[in-house]
């Protein structure tokens, strides 16, 4: 999310997301987040490809959370996660 306000949030997370579909990876989209299947080192290269699109914006500041769930013993899938509350 751009921090300076210059440019319209929601177009630079459009362009992030469109970053997100051309990878390839299994993902989801909702109001507060988008989730990402993959393992962490595809993830880490998301996160570049998705910094240097950022910059293209010239805003000068963004926030970018990211969250792990690293398993060593299985996937652990969004679906698998939630099934129960859907």
């Amino acid at each position: 999310m751009p921090l300076t306000g210059e440019v319209e949030g929601f177009s630079i997370i459009d362009d992030c997301i469109a970053v997100i579909k051309n990878s390839g990876l299994p993902f989801s989209v909702n109001a507060m987040e988008t989730v990402v299947e993959a393992s962490f080192e595809e993830v880490q290269k998301l996160i570049v490809q998705i910094q240097h699109r950022l910059m293209k914006h010239n805003e000068l500041d963004y926030l970018l959370n990211v969250r792990y769930h690293v398993s060593n013993r299985k996937h652990v899938s969004a679906q698998a996660k939630t099934a129960k509350h859907n």
